[in-house]
């Protein structure tokens, strides 16, 4: 049967309307058009399935797409405002700080206070050398000498708690140990004053015989004292100038206000026996942390082992804004504060501090204005 060209079109519309120069009879009309009708109607329907389907799934998919939005890098402060000297001056001055102050902005010395000593006077920085003792125990490890894993007993059996304590716990200062008595050099003289206690194992208690031990296990398992040790990783390769260890002539140390115990640094290894100028000190702490001592899964290994924990220690205290590290004792005060990546540094150091005079309360406000970018 023929059609008209315009009938097609209204079929194909789906608007059945006849006109009446069509010499077709209603019957014939309903017989015959009838399958072809089903048939256009049925494409219709199909094709727009089709598309509603293809438009649910498109809402969907973007739905379930997530809006990525790069984070700007937080831009690196490179030098301080005059107002925020003038508030860093007037912290210093306020809690009577006396000493050398440094500041570093993107890897650089931007700021200097010095109101005692010299400017390359080298200070005991104490407790502060446990970051670069925790260091060389991560290169031991890297060089398979060391496993985090190992316990106490591989190395000294008639340590309290020796089978249950690890190179892990010794880090994170989580062992069980206590100190009760002089430090000594000999390692079984030192046993003689340990207490194991299996209720604090596994909890933070902070006790200098934790890196005395691992100062003595690097020696142990290296054949070589502590001091070559150190010269090698951190004197020689980064030309410090100004570091010392302290039973080795006093020139360039700024005085102690109580007489050093040379016998105590000694046995106290790397807990404690090194003296360094801000600038000695800024190189050695950064260099742990920007890849040219430690890479950065070494780096990021050793100084989170206790990011699961509340107080995250193993060598300097992790926390949100930066790494920090406080040393005291005789009469020496270190306060140190770096950024993750090591470009920003607050180090303040004095040879005549008190418990009353600057502290790492204010240490915290220093960091915190060197850091605005008000």
């Amino acid at each position: 049967m023929r059609y008209s060209k315009k009938l097609f079109t209204l079929l194909l519309t789906g608007a059945l309307v006849f006109e009446p120069t069509i010499n077709l009879t209603s019957t014939v009309v309903k017989a015959d058009l009838q399958p072809v009708r089903q048939t256009i109607t049925a494409d219709l329907n199909n094709d727009q399935a089709v598309n509603s389907n293809t438009t649910k799934n498109s809402v969907l998919t973007s739905t379930k797409k997530k809006v990525v939005k790069k984070k700007a890098k937080k831009k690196i402060p490179t030098k301080l405002s005059k107002k925020q000297k003038n508030k860093i001056r007037r912290l210093i001055k306020k809690h009577k700080f006396t000493g050398n102050a440094t500041i570093y902005l993107n890897g650089r010395r931007v700021y200097t206070y010095r109101n005692a000593n010299r400017a390359g006077s080298a200070y005991l920085i104490n407790s502060v050398q446990k970051s670069l003792t925790a260091g060389m125990v991560m290169k031991q490890i890297s060089h398979k000498e060391l496993k985090l894993s190992d316990k106490l007993s591989k190395f000294y059996r008639r340590i309290p708690g020796a089978k249950r304590i690890t190179i892990r716990q010794l880090l994170t200062m989580r062992s069980g140990l206590t100190q009760r008595g002089p430090v000594y050099q000999n390692v079984n003289s030192l046993a003689g004053t340990l207490h194991f206690s299996k209720k604090k194992q596994g909890k933070w208690h902070y006790q200098d015989v934790n890196y005395i031990l691992l100062s003595h296990i690097l020696e142990k398992v290296t054949k070589k004292k502590y001091e070559t040790l150190f010269n090698r990783m951190y004197t020689r390769p980064l030309k410090l100038k100004h570091t010392h260890f302290v039973w080795h002539s006093r020139r360039g140390i700024a005085p102690a206000m109580l007489q050093i115990n040379v016998a105590q640094a000694r046995a106290t290894l790397g807990a404690g026996s090194v003296a360094m100028s801000n600038s000695d000190l800024y190189k050695a702490e950064k260099s742990l942390l920007n890849g040219k001592v430690l890479t950065k899964h070494e780096r990021d290994t050793i100084f989170g082992l206790a990011k699961k924990y509340k107080v995250k220690y193993s060598g300097f205290y992790s926390r949100k804004a930066n790494y920090a590290s406080n040393g005291a004792d005789y009469g020496y005060r270190t306060f140190l504060r770096l950024s993750k990546d090591g470009k920003i540094g607050v180090i303040f150091q004095s040879n005549k501090g008190s418990k009353h005079g600057f502290s790492r309360v204010q240490i915290d406000k220093v960091y915190k204005i060197a850091t605005s970018r008000k």
